[in-house]
């Protein structure tokens, strides 16, 4: 006879009574993910950061110590990024935090406004239902804003990723106002209603969504996008009575009448170089479709595509479409751009995640319509574990970010940093290199400013992409075009302004060889005024792909 049912250590629980177990495993789940960054988190604060942003952060020092935005200092981007590395340059100027630090400490503060903002409109009641969508998508924002960049972030790109997220949740919840049948309507079971969403809340998120698509101007192709699907769906008339566009357009232009009235500079001087000499520049023979096909950015493209198919024809959801449109426009100003470089890219990849995540949570939704609560908490908790973990898993191979971190010391730029401390000893540094890293942070960490208006050698690299015709290595002086002059005589001049302690060369010139390698000392010696103060210079060092020389 079979006691079993007898035998209390025997006995099982029945089903009926375990939802409240189900939904505490759920909430401790929910909270792992939202805690799984937190390593991430910490290793934004150790060496290597972002070398553009590091070399923003810089700009805006020198900006703050008296020297001329695109006068003095000559970059390619808009003044708003600058604007915006203020805050981290003032908090490094009068505190005792590192300009470095007080940069990720701002974008954190930035990431978690923006988080806050998303978190309000995906759970206006502020209570966790069993709705997958409400329950992936918070640890899915804190994973596209921390985790996903890797070494990119405090990027741009980065600024917007954070800044687009809360908008294109609203962006959904305002298109939801529409009658449409069919595949465009939105079952009220689904997630994002329009309750909770007041005007103040949806003004600033327009808000901080204009400053993070005005970064660049190939960003706004994404607002473009979302806002004509958005007026679509409502109706064109009803979009004149919405304040969220009138809002970005109103700071967009008075985004542009400021840099017209304040930073004319920019569009003389700045905007001249940039359409002729850096819109090509790194582009070669693969042209701008080789973006999509011969780059990072073609895995992105072959899993969005069948995911946009989905979003279009299948899916009942506003916000899987506006994340759709979202991608198309980040794979639009990737392609633009021209580049292929990782960071170009990180929009393109969140988006499509973040259309991913949409479509599953929308799958799950539909696939759990007559299950109990129990089978349905199950079922939610296999979407969140198989698509966070996925998704930690792509960043762990695609954007790894602990080995830079753990060799940075060790390597070729810790290496560097501590001969820059040596010889230069917080004083102007004069770095002759096509690229940023690892001169920038190591500049920062130095705490020694480039004694120059460029923040590279870039232009030489754009203009001397090609060998010469003529078979000769440098242009003779009084051939050289407007750009080439402009730092051919300007690495001279500031060479005498700033006197820099040090100058470090960089013999990998990132220009083409013809006939023989091109080498920067060479070059601008044949300026007489370069060459004159050159002489004070000794050669102290070569040290991999560099030589040092310093003032005597």
């Amino acid at each position: 006879m079979d006691h079993s049912a007898d035998d209390p250590a025997r006995q099982t629980v029945p089903v009926a009574a375990r939802p409240g177990e189900d939904r505490r495993l759920l909430a401790l789940f929910l909270a792992f993910l939202v805690a799984a960054p937190l390593p991430w988190v910490f290793a934004h604060f150790l060496p290597p950061h972002n070398h553009d942003a590091a070399a923003l952060l810089q700009f805006a020092e020198r900006w703050l110590a008296g020297e001329r935005l695109y006068v003095d200092l000559i970059d390619v981007n808009p003044p708003l990024i600058i604007v915006l590395s203020l805050v981290p340059a003032l908090i490094g100027l009068h505190t005792a935090i590192a300009g470095t630090t007080a940069l990720v400490l701002c974008m954190l503060a930035f990431v978690a406004t923006c988080l806050l903002l998303a978190w309000r409109v995906l759970i206006p009641d502020g209570r966790i239902t069993d709705s997958p969508l409400r329950l992936l998508l918070p640890p899915l924002c804190v994973y596209l804003a921390i985790v996903h960049p890797g070494i990119e972030f405090t990027q741009r790109e980065n600024l917007l990723v954070a800044a687009a997220l809360p908008y294109l949740l609203l962006a959904a919840v305002r298109a939801q106002g529409a009658r449409l049948a069919g595949a465009l309507s939105v079952r009220r079971s689904l997630p994002l209603d329009r309750s909770g969403v007041s005007l103040p809340l949806s003004m600033l998120i327009a808000s901080i969504a204009a400053l993070g698509f005005a970064i660049k101007p190939h960003f706004l192709i994404v607002p473009v996008l979302v806002e004509l699907y958005v007026a679509w769906v409502r109706g064109f008339r009803a979009s004149l009575r919405d304040p969220v566009p009138w809002t970005m357009l109103g700071l967009f232009v008075a985004y542009l009448g400021w840099v017209l009235a304040v930073m004319p500079h920019y569009l003389t001087e700045v905007v001249p170089l940039v359409t002729a000499q850096y819109v090509d520049l790194g582009i070669g023979s693969r042209g701008r479709l080789g973006v999509l096909f011969l780059s990072g950015l073609t895995p992105t493209l072959l899993l969005f595509l069948p995911l946009a198919v989905v979003a279009a024809f299948a899916s009942r959801l506003h916000l899987a479409r506006i994340a759709a449109l979202a991608a198309v426009g980040a794979i639009a100003f990737a392609v633009v751009q021209g580049k292929g470089w990782d960071y170009q890219l990180v929009p393109a990849e969140a988006f499509v995640i973040l259309l991913g995540a949409i479509l599953a949570g929308e799958a799950v939704e539909r696939g759990s319509e007559g299950l109990g609560p129990v089978a349905r908490r199950h079922l939610v908790l296999g979407l969140l574990a198989g698509f966070m973990l996925a998704a930690y898993y792509l960043t762990g191979n695609e954007r790894p970010l602990f080995p830079r971190k753990i060799h940075w010391e060790a390597g070729q730029g810790g290496q560097l940093l501590k001969r820059i401390e040596r010889e230069a000893q917080g004083r102007p540094v004069m770095s002759l290199t096509p690229g940023l890293f690892p001169h920038f942070p190591v500049l920062n960490y130095a705490g020694s400013p480039q004694a120059m208006r460029f923040m590279n050698l870039w232009l030489l690299q754009s203009v001397y992409a090609r060998c010469l015709r003529d078979g000769s290595r440098y242009r003779d002086p009084a051939a050289m075009p407007p750009a080439e002059r402009l730092v051919f005589e300007s690495v001279a001049a500031d060479l005498r302004r700033h006197a820099p302690r040090l100058v470090v060369v960089d013999k990998n010139p990132g220009i083409p060889w013809c006939g023989s390698e091109f080498d920067f000392v060479e070059y601008f010696l044949r300026n007489p005024d370069f060459a004159e103060q050159w002489a004070g210079y000794v050669l102290v060092e070569e040290f991999d792909r560099y030589r040092l020389f310093v003032r005597r």
